[in-house]
């Protein structure tokens, strides 16, 4: 467990990113903040909505240089491809479904994904909250 006052940087970064990718976008669920190294994750689990739209923000304080964020299905299936979406951004700060392009949920029915974060490359403060709209 990570003391609330080392939290404040990553949260203060992850919010302001937030503002300005998710603009309008209430978060769901709370944000989870680890201290991890290269090929570390931080996995949460989201219900997501029909008709909504969600923004995953992520970010990694120095020396994290690479960050990656994931939706993977709840429950894997051997032998399909479980990623259900992921970011293309480069650098220690990850944005999945950034405006103008939330990743649209598309059943006709509530479902649960897991969102994984993963540090490619540094090892440091990483912080990942979700955001619906």
């Amino acid at each position: 467990m990570i003391e609330p006052a080392l939290q404040q940087p990553a949260i203060a970064v992850l919010n302001e990113i937030a503002g300005r990718e998710a603009p309008g976008a209430k978060p769901v669920g709370e944000t989870r903040v680890g201290m991890i190294g290269t090929n570390q994750s931080l996995e949460q689990a989201v219900a997501m909505r029909p008709g909504k739209c969600y923004t995953v923000v992520a970010v990694g304080l120095p020396p994290v240089t690479e960050l990656n964020v994931q939706l993977l299905p709840a429950t894997t299936v051997p032998g399909m491809n479980a990623v259900l979406a992921q970011d293309q951004t480069v650098g220690p700060q990850a944005i999945l479904g950034q405006a103008p392009n939330c990743f649209k949920w598309a059943l006709p029915v509530e479902g649960s994904v897991r969102v994984v974060t993963t540090v490619a490359s540094g090892a440091g403060l990483v912080a990942s909250q979700v955001y619906e709209k």
